[in-house]
């Protein structure tokens, strides 16, 4: 028989352009949670991440705020809708 207890989700994978932080240091069992911290100019898909009963991370990503694409303050920003933002 497993017990809910029993179930430890381990390490995190990588998370490109950012950082995991466990909220308890000791803890990667189910119901665990983690801060989502990404680099300066990124942005976090979620919060926080879970250790979920099957035994995986919940999944998050960084994404570029926005990134300078040519001349004449062009950006284009990276959502789940692109935008050309002129000035």
């Amino acid at each position: 028989m497993i017990f809910v207890t029993d179930i430890d989700c381990g390490n995190f994978t990588t998370l490109e352009n950012g950082v995991y932080i466990l909220n308890d240091s000791s803890d990667t069992t189910y119901g665990a949670k983690a801060d989502v911290t990404c680099d300066a100019g990124y942005i976090a898909s979620v919060d926080i991440i879970t250790c979920t009963i099957n035994g995986t991370w919940t999944h998050a990503t960084c994404s570029a705020i926005g990134k300078h694409v040519g001349f004449n303050n062009r950006f284009e920003v990276n959502f789940n809708i692109r935008f050309l933002i002129y000035k």
